[in-house]
């Protein structure tokens, strides 16, 4: 959890920025000059209405792609440092933005640290509301091991007091004797033989876990986004992708349930793919939405 404090004072009123957006954060590379500075988005998890710092929650990564990735210079920081910080914060991967403000149950599925957007968004309706109920907000959160569900006591808070459906689970069980919450991945959800479970954590009849009464934001593993939307396709969810929209032969004008943060570009289900592709097509035409 990292926690910046701007040079500049955030503004002493309104809004900032919309939960969900990001910013972007860099540091130079001093140990190595020559490699430069290295800049990357992440996710806001503090809400609006704080003003002080804006707060991030980032992985470590182990195995990176880039020779200068910005998580190795980060965990060199101390409180104090100085860094980078885009103070304009961009981004569609609201709930404005994708499915609206409305009755449905906002099924927020997050991988790691794709936990940040959702945080900002329940922590700004507690802020603007300190009575308000979350009944209609539910957050799956996967991680490997429970102490890496970062934010889960105040999560569980969030839980008992303001109605949040938080659904915490862990991929590595095994490995934890005490555990006995949910196991499996987040998108482990959506199986066919665990929905009627997670419909009955959402206080939703059997069989009505459908886009009537549900919308999905997705942010985290690539994995995790492309399972859920593979998942969902069955009941109808018509991912927000124009890609894979394409791909499904879906027509554009069809509303679409399953949004997605996407920091990459490349879709997160290979669409050169051919016989799965087909599949997937079938899988969704036959749900009687196609």
């Amino acid at each position: 959890m990292f926690r910046i404090r701007p040079d500049e004072a955030l503004p002493g009123e309104g809004s900032w920025f919309v939960p969900g957006q990001y910013l972007t954060i860099g540091l130079n590379n001093t140990e190595k000059p020559e490699l430069g500075g290295v800049r990357r988005p992440m996710s806001i998890a503090s809400a609006p209405e704080r003003r002080d710092l804006v707060e991030f929650y980032i992985r470590f990564v182990d195995k990176p792609e880039s020779d200068n990735p910005l998580t190795h210079l980060l965990w060199k920081t101390r409180a104090g440092d100085r860094m980078f910080l885009r103070s304009q914060p961009v981004g569609k991967f609201t709930v404005e933005d994708t499915m609206g403000h409305d009755a449905r149950i906002k099924v927020c599925v997050a991988a790691g640290t794709g936990l940040a957007p959702f945080l900002s968004m329940v922590r700004s309706k507690v802020n603007r509301d300190p009575s308000t109920r979350l009944d209609d907000w539910a957050i799956i959160h996967g991680a490997s091991y429970s102490k890496d569900l970062g934010y889960r006591d105040e999560l569980e808070h969030l839980a008992r007091q303001h109605g949040l459906r938080y659904l915490p689970t862990v991929s590595r069980p095994r490995e934890e004797a005490h555990w006995s919450g949910h196991v499996g991945r987040a998108e482990d959800f959506f199986l066919p033989d665990r929905l009627p479970g997670l419909e009955d954590s959402l206080g939703l009849d059997r069989n009505t876990f459908r886009p009537d009464r549900v919308g999905i934001l997705i942010c985290g593993l690539q994995g995790t986004i492309g399972a859920t939307i593979e998942r969902l396709l069955h009941r109808g969810f018509v991912p927000d992708n124009r890609k894979i929209r394409r791909a499904l032969e879906i027509p554009e004008d069809v509303v679409a349930h399953t949004f997605y943060e996407a920091y990459d570009t490349v879709p997160p289900i290979d669409l050169n793919d051919t016989p799965r592709v087909a599949e997937l097509k079938t899988t969704f035409h036959g749900s009687g939405r196609g």
